[in-house]
């Protein structure tokens, strides 16, 4: 069975860390649900898009990478409004792999209990 895997890349920061090269950057709280917004909407379209251009994608996601920036920082109701959204359009494998990047001590479990 084909699976897929998702990379969702959440480009905020508290702080910009010196050695890091990524898209990221400190943006306003107020960005987060514009942000998360869209990323829903391309989760929705993304089926549409790839039937568009004559390809398939497979329905069944094995895992999922939040990276960043630190994604994190995110509000715990912006992560349950994302991860609704996945499951929403594609079918979460049971032993799915989640990872979210996080910097050391700004994680709390009600953010990690938003993906469950």
């Amino acid at each position: 069975m084909d699976t897929l895997g998702l990379y969702i890349s959440i480009p905020f920061c508290r702080s910009k860390c010196s050695y890091c090269n990524f898209a990221s950057g400190v943006y306003p709280a107020s960005y987060f649900a514009r942000y998360v917004e869209r990323l829903i909407g391309e989760l929705a379209a993304a089926r549409t898009m790839t039937t568009r251009l004559g390809l398939a994608m497979p329905q069944v996601v094995d895992s999922i990478y939040l990276g960043g920036g630190t994604p994190s920082i995110l509000p715990s109701h912006l992560l349950r409004d994302l991860f609704h959204a996945i499951r929403t359009e594609f079918d979460l494998a049971a032993d799915a792999e989640i990872t979210l990047e996080c910097a050391p001590g700004q994680i709390e479990d009600v953010c990690l209990d938003a993906m469950i």
